[in-house]
């Protein structure tokens, strides 16, 4: 098939940019490498329970905006509603707060996103 490269070829080539993993949807004579369940399974959250229906501490990372600074991504405590900065940012609130506080789960506080973070079982939720 015309642009599709050996299984040796591919892997060194995705091995050499940095890619654990590739797929074959544009070349189906070589089949894809697909890990074993045991890989694809996270463990689970034992913290589901302590999500909480919160109201946002502030529109934007609290700390942040009390020291004039600024943020990359927000997250907001599923305990209590603060709202920090993520991990991207230099200030890393969201972190310090779970750190402060052991409130486990973080959601994000980006439109268009709707995930979950359980910091103590360092999975999705």
């Amino acid at each position: 098939m015309r642009g599709c490269l050996s299984r040796p070829n591919l892997r060194q080539i995705s091995s050499s940019i940095g890619l654990s993993r590739y797929t074959s949807e544009q070349c189906p004579n070589i089949a894809p490498e697909v890990p074993s369940q045991e890989k694809l399974t996270m463990p689970a959250c034992t913290h589901a329970d302590s999500i909480q229906g919160v109201t946002p501490s502030a529109q934007g990372c609290e700390e942040c905006l009390a020291m004039g600074d600024r943020w990359v991504h927000l997250r907001i405590c599923q305990s209590c509603g603060h709202v920090g900065c993520c991990d991207s940012s230099k200030n890393k609130h969201a972190t310090k707060h779970f750190r402060a506080t052991a409130h486990p789960i973080v959601k994000s506080f980006e439109r268009g996103e709707d995930w979950r973070w359980c910091y103590v079982d360092q999975t999705f939720v």
